[in-house]
């Protein structure tokens, strides 16, 4: 057995203590020996319990202290972009019977390959499996990604395929490219270092690449100004003035106005980015005649 020097085993851990973001209960704590693993290969490290270990106890959508854990999702998630186990964080991997999965609700999604039995360091970035993981580009169209969740799952890529979700194995290494609208887009390398008896497993993890903060539109810009003109001419909102850009409506005009805009918008279905106009700048009243 390897004998560590008390002083550089205290070090390490203290400087672990300093970089998590959030406090965790014991019970999502790695291992001593999983963190020194971690840290020969340049890696973090964090544990997912399988989900439902710890189910919240009432049925609130957000709130953090309904989880026994005090922490929505009960610690089966996990976030490479916040650092954080709660699903109200930008969720990235969730481990659930034994699976990983990613995409969790709405437009977001996540694909995977299985590299099999190899050590985070060994990952040839060169290769044609990695190359589409950096490469890969998200459809623009809400319609066409709702097409891409099937399809990016199960594409052969050089000698493997991607999956939304694989079985988490020891000792597997893995690739996760995951996609949250209008929050981050990030690329990973995985490697599971140990499985308990209870399902909960320890995973090093290495950040490849961010890819900014993806988003989609509902439609063309062009089409969405003409439906909106439609919509303004209709309800006789003579003040209105717009910009549109990445379906966002930046509208010049008074409050008023632009309430009666965003519900008309809405009556009709018509969709666009922030979900309300946006208002850049309130008409003034006109300066009354002096006498």
């Amino acid at each position: 057995m390897r004998i560590i020097p008390a002083f550089i085993l205290l070090s390490f851990l203290c400087s672990l203590a300093v970089a998590q973001s959030e406090p965790l209960p014991d019970i999502l704590k790695p291992d001593v020996a999983s963190e020194l693993e971690a840290r020969r290969m340049g890696a973090q490290v964090f544990k997912l319990l399988p989900r439902g270990m710890f189910p919240n106890v009432s049925s609130s959508q957000k709130i953090e202290k309904d989880n026994p854990l005090g922490v929505r999702g009960g610690g089966a998630y996990y976030s490479f972009a916040t650092g954080s186990h709660s699903y109200n964080k930008t969720p990235q991997i969730e481990l659930q019977k034994g699976n990983f999965s990613s995409g969790f609700g709405g437009m977001d999604y996540g694909f995977f390959v299985d590299l099999g039995a190899q050590d985070l360091t060994s990952i040839d970035l060169t290769a044609a499996e990695a190359k589409y993981f950096f490469t890969y580009r998200s459809p623009v169209f809400e319609k066409d990604i709702l097409t891409e969740h099937q399809s990016v799952h199960a594409r052969r890529i050089g000698n493997f395929t991607t999956f939304g979700a694989l079985p988490a194995v020891a000792g597997h290494t893995y690739l996760l490219r995951a996609l949250n609208f209008d929050e981050a887009d990030t690329l990973v390398a995985l490697q599971v270092l140990r499985i308990d008896s209870d399902g909960a497993t320890t995973i090093a993890w290495k950040k490849l690449a961010d890819f900014g903060e993806p988003f989609y539109l509902y439609m063309t810009d062009e089409e969405l100004q003409n439906r909106v003109n439609t919509v303004i001419s209709e309800e006789k909102l003579s003040d209105i003035t717009f910009t549109v850009k990445d379906n966002r409506l930046n509208v010049r005009g008074t409050g008023a106005s632009a309430q009666r805009l965003n519900h008309a918008l809405g009556q009709r279905g018509i969709r666009f980015r922030g979900g309300s106009v946006e208002i850049v700048e309130a008409q003034r009243p006109s300066k009354l005649p002096e006498d």
